[in-house]
């Protein structure tokens, strides 16, 4: 061992809510003996104002997400569409499918600017190209709607939007936020995900009273805010620490570390450990969506198009306490056993909302379905926003991210599209197919996943340079 492994022994320390526990000695010592940044203080609440223009993008993507699957159970929406389903749940068949998966289209096509976006002009630059991107096709498709194309057309942008946020969103959070936050934090960006479809979900059980096409027209034009909010406020935040080191403004990103990781002191050990690192690396480097609830609902005996409209409210609701408790959670219990307990649950979930739902059992089918909803927002809103950030190094994060985003739109194209068939034609059979899919993820997670917590991002790139990753995480102190 040499004399610098040696200097990283093990160390696990935890002082309550303000620190996580950290496997690093080095950054152990920093957090240990030098000025932070106090969570009251001015600064901290200025990162807090920062973070919470970032989450508009979350808040909007979860809104959206929800305000097509919230108007899919309403019957105005289905037959001023001519599509069908408004007695059963809303639409399913050919024309839905297409529907929800045109935006996944969006997506990938998307994600192959997002990348360079991020990258070359910054993280900034990329949401506010994504807010231009929906701002203008959302107004297009939510004020001016008059038939299916301008419907299809409108979820195609904001798909393509959607993408541009989703590479630069986490990337800031992850890159702005000072270590012993990073996973709560972090996690909380994916939370104003189920947010935005909280709040969506209640403004639908009032508006689809409304006889008439503003019953989906309202929540459509009301979810312009979060983007409007994003749009105007990326002009006054800070950019990215990593990506200006990147680009060769490195007093620019002390000051910004210094502001937000050290209270202010550029000579923080915190600070100086991160700026040395950010510098060493830099030179040699340079979610299925839940669409089909209503329908869901209404295979689990909840026949009434109100009733059908409270419990989805009641789901989503559910899924943003588990949001709230994951990004509470995460570093204490590990990035890890969330994601292996957690979809193991899910599984577990979804084959008794299955079993339930097939003996016509209706109270328990939607207790497992509301169950379902906190333990998978719990694990993937948590961990989708902090995870593929953490494991990525500063070079390939946008990149990165923007693959994630490709891959998990990809999925969603094959989920939403098959979706509206396979409830047609196999109902609650349907259920089955995914809990056999999350137990396998399961064993994949216990053998492949590596644990991130408490480590700075470029002490991780060092873990999965180790020939077993997975083994290196685990050993604690041992980078």
């Amino acid at each position: 061992m040499s004399e610098k492994d040696s200097t990283k022994a093990a160390v696990v320390h935890d002082e309550g809510p303000r620190f996580s526990n950290v496997l690093n000695a080095d950054l152990q010592h920093a957090l240990s003996t030098g000025p932070q940044l106090d969570p009251r203080s001015a600064a901290a609440f200025k990162l807090y104002l920062i973070l919470s223009v970032v989450f508009m993008s979350s808040l909007s993507f979860g809104f959206d997400t929800s305000v097509v699957s919230s108007v899919n159970g309403i019957a105005q929406y289905t037959d001023y569409f001519h599509i069908g389903g408004g007695a059963t749940g809303g639409g399913q068949g050919i024309t839905t499918a297409m529907l929800y998966t045109i935006f996944s289209i969006g997506c990938v096509v998307g994600s192959f600017g997002a990348a360079p976006a991020a990258d070359i002009w910054g993280r900034r630059v990329g949401m506010i190209s994504a807010s231009i991107t929906i701002l203008i096709v959302r107004d297009l498709s939510s004020s001016f709607c008059i038939d299916r194309t301008y419907l299809f057309f409108g979820r195609f942008f904001i798909g393509a939007g959607s993408a541009l946020n989703a590479a630069s969103g986490p990337s800031y959070v992850a890159e702005i936020t000072p270590p012993k936050w990073r996973g709560r934090l972090g996690g909380l960006y994916n939370t104003f995900n189920n947010v935005g479809g909280i709040i969506c979900a209640a403004l639908v059980i009032g508006t689809g009273s409304i006889n008439s096409s503003a019953s989906w027209r309202l929540p459509f034009a009301i979810q312009l805010i979060p983007t409007i909010i994003l749009f105007v406020g990326a002009f006054f935040i800070p950019e990215s620490p990593r990506w200006l080191m990147s680009v060769g403004r490195k007093e620019e990103a002390r000051a910004i570390l210094a502001k937000y990781h050290g209270n202010g002191d550029t000579n923080a050990p915190l600070v100086v450990l991160e700026y040395k690192e950010l510098e060493t690396h830099i030179q040699s480097a340079t979610k299925s969506r839940c669409y089909y609830l209503t329908v869901a609902l209404d295979l689990t005996g909840v026949k009434t198009q109100n009733e059908r409209l409270i419990f989805s409210f009641v789901a989503i609701t559910a899924g943003g306490v588990g949001a709230l408790i994951g990004a509470a959670i995460v570093d204490r219990v590990g990035r890890r056993a969330l994601w292996f307990w957690g979809t193991a649950a899910s599984s577990l979930a979804l084959a008794l909302t299955a079993a339930f739902t097939a003996t016509s059992k209706t109270g328990p089918a939607v207790a497992f379905l509301v169950i379902l909803s906190f333990t998978m927002n719990m694990t993937y809103q948590t961990l989708a926003s902090i995870y593929p950030s953490e494991c990525l190094s500063f070079e390939i994060r946008a990149k990165g991210i923007a693959a994630f985003a490709c891959i998990e739109s990809l999925a969603a194209i094959v989920n939403n599209f098959s979706g509206a068939i396979a409830f047609q034609k196999i109902g609650w059979k349907f259920f089955l197919v995914f809990a056999v899919w999350d137990a396998f993820e399961a064993m994949v997670i216990w053998f492949c996943a590596v644990e991130t917590k408490g480590r700075t991002l470029e002490e991780l790139n060092e873990i999965f340079q180790d020939p077993n990753p997975v083994q290196a995480s685990l050993k604690r102190g041992s980078y």
